[in-house]
């Protein structure tokens, strides 16, 4: 169930690959620190906790399991925090479309490691809003 969604520009955005990110940024740094406690949860998807914030954790895509680093074209999906009044997560992602960038929410029972389904359908709910002739 998507909670809520929001389009902004594409020039702010500034990539998903870990080598996109500044070295000194929070989900870097996390994603380095938290690299030794991250889970498989299979299809190329790690899950890390964030060091600073127990609460919440980033997934990322990967090439492997088995790591010891992060590298350049690993890319970060979303962030999730566990939510007992939803009996499940509340996650957030932002991902680009053709000419803009889309941020949304959602709720999930399990942790997703799919996410080409869900960023269509909340796609989809975008260019049904958009003013005609601006499709």
């Amino acid at each position: 169930m998507v909670l809520s969604l929001s389009v902004s520009d594409k020039a702010s955005f500034v990539g998903m690959h870990f080598g996109d990110f500044p070295a000194e940024s929070h989900l870097k740094v996390a994603a380095n620190q938290g690299l030794e406690k991250a889970a498989y949860l299979g299809d190329g998807v790690i899950v890390i906790p964030d060091s600073v914030d127990d609460s919440k954790i980033f997934i990322w895509s990967v090439g492997s399991a088995d790591r010891t680093r992060m590298v350049g074209e690993d890319t970060f999906e979303l962030t999730c925090r566990k939510s007992p009044e939803v009996g499940g997560y509340i996650c957030n992602r932002q991902v680009a479309a053709d000419d803009y960038l889309l941020g949304y929410s959602f709720v999930s029972k399990k942790l997703p490691t799919k996410f080409n389904t869900l960023d269509s359908s909340v796609k989809a709910q975008i260019e049904e809003l958009r003013c005609p002739g601006t499709r």
